[in-house]
Parts: C-alpha cells; sequence; structure tokens
C-alpha cells in the first residue's frame, strides 16, 4: 500500500509514507478504492465502432486533416 500510494504521489522514498498518521494512511486508501470502483449506476460504455461507417481511404484521412488544420 505504501509503495503504491509514493508512486501515485510522485514520493521517491516510501518510508516516508510509512511514517504518516495511520488515519492519513486509511483514507488515502478509502480515497483509492473508491476511485477505482465502477459507479453502480454507470452504463457500461459501446466501444463499437458505428454501424454504417466504413474505414477512410488514406487520401480522405488527408483531406480530413487539411480541413481540420484550415487549409482546406
Amino acid at each position: 500500500m505504501a509503495f503504491a500510494l509514493a508512486d501515485r504521489l510522485g514520493e521517491i522514498d516510501p518510508r516516508k509514507i510509512m511514517d504518516l498518521p495511520a488515519d492519513i494512511l486509511m483514507h488515502w486508501q478509502a480515497f483509492i478504492n473508491i476511485q477505482n470502483e465502477p459507479l453502480p449506476d454507470a452504463p457500461e460504455r459501446d466501444t463499437s465502432p458505428p454501424v454504417g461507417n466504413k474505414p477512410m481511404t488514406e487520401e480522405e484521412l488527408f483531406e480530413a486533416n487539411v480541413r481540420i488544420i484550415g487549409y482546406g
């Protein structure tokens, strides 16, 4: 726990983390556990590509990028 917390906070020496009072360490442990849990009412994300979209050719990608940059 102390090593993971040291990495997360950017502390080089995990012994400094271990010297913290127990209530602070418990607070951080609970905070990290809450952040890692998915929300109970969060819908699952659809990562599939949209139906009917065909992959763009390299020429179409180039033209789209030029339009985004502002040269087309």
